[in-house]
């Protein structure tokens, strides 16, 4: 199951970086071509580089922001896998045991000698 998790978070990187450095690209490359329609000039070379580097420096701080999200990830599961992994097993056993207690009080058992009469008294109200 984290194998998969793991798969899908990088797919997901790879689709991000792809999105980030396009859109920088294509956003730069595109305000480069209207400044040079409206006034004659040539920046859409200059426009573009700016694109790419801009795109390239987004896609650094997206790996970087992943790199330390995975490795937080790892030392919090690290930490908790002592005391954390003992409280979650004594909870789910203690959820998966039945209510003996209730149980009994419902069929009768585990009742104080002078309570068993209430017990059928309440039993039959309902």
């Amino acid at each position: 199951m984290r194998d998969r998790s793991k798969i899908v978070k990088m797919i997901t990187l790879i689709s991000q970086i792809g999105i980030t450095m396009l859109s920088s690209i294509f956003l730069c490359g595109g305000i480069g071509y209207l400044i040079d329609n409206k006034f004659g000039t040539h920046t859409f070379i200059f426009a573009l580089l700016l694109g790419i580097a801009g795109g390239y420096r987004a896609v650094y701080v997206l790996v970087k922001q992943f790199m330390e999200k995975d490795k937080q990830d790892e030392s919090s599961l690290e930490s908790m896998s002592r005391e954390d992994l003992e409280t979650w097993k004594t909870g789910a056993d203690h959820w998966r045991q039945p209510s003996t207690k209730v149980d009994n009080e419902l069929r009768g058992e585990d009742v104080p000698p002078g309570m068993q009469d209430n017990l059928d008294d309440d039993r039959m109200d309902s």
